[in-house]
């Protein structure tokens, strides 16, 4: 190999891993941001429930808030948890190709293998993170709804159990797109790693 080769070399192997450094504090940051979204989504419908625990024996109006707000609030904190889950990935899927590029300049002792050593995504833990948040809204739901119910409130009861549903339907509908969106990305980055392509020349 001659020697502007070599120099070549160094200087894309010099971006590469800036490029790694970045791209990897990107996705540990999104995955940090992720699980203290959902930390703080807990913490909070924990509080909700509390009041809705104490507020047993008030009025109508008050019962409809927890059954209606602490879905709704679960909706949002995995909706933006979803979103900080897109950007972790993306950047892995990033990183990901960067291993298997610098895998096939360096195959004897791949220097990077953080990412590429995962096989693809998996979505289970993230549908358990959902469904914790959910079933931590249903003291505060059961209660608020068991109190319309006794008050003869029907017409609440159904408003505000609707409401319940809608909420965790659409975010089932939306973890399920973003599941998707992850996966083709993982796909179309993956296929096109180096040795999906023309194997690139390697030291001689």
């Amino acid at each position: 190999m001659t020697t502007g080769s070599l120099i070549d070399m160094e200087q894309w192997l010099e971006v590469a891993m800036e490029e790694y450094k970045t791209l990897r504090q990107e996705s540990l940051a999104a995955i940090e941001q992720m699980q203290r979204t959902l930390q703080i989504g807990l913490v909070a419908i924990g509080v909700v429930t509390a009041f809705g625990v104490d507020a047993v024996k008030e009025g109508t109006g008050v019962q409809v808030g927890p059954v209606c707000f602490t879905p709704a609030f679960a909706a949002v904190v995995v909706l933006v948890s979803l979103d900080e889950l897109r950007r972790a990935m993306r950047a892995g899927a990033h990183i990901a190709r960067l291993e298997h590029k610098l895998k096939w300049k360096y195959p004897n002792d791949p220097p990077l293998t953080w990412e590429s050593k995962e096989v693809g995504f998996r979505p289970v833990r993230h549908w358990a993170a959902t469904v914790a948040l959910f079933a931590a809204t249903t003291p505060a739901v059961v209660l608020g709804l068991h109190k319309l119910c006794g008050a003869d409130e029907w017409g609440w009861f159904r408003g505000a159990l609707a409401a319940a549903l809608l909420a965790l339907v659409i975010t089932l509908w939306y973890q399920r797109r973003v599941h998707g969106e992850i996966k083709r990305q993982f796909t179309k980055e993956l296929k096109g790693r180096p040795e999906a392509r023309e194997r690139p020349a390697r030291d001689r």
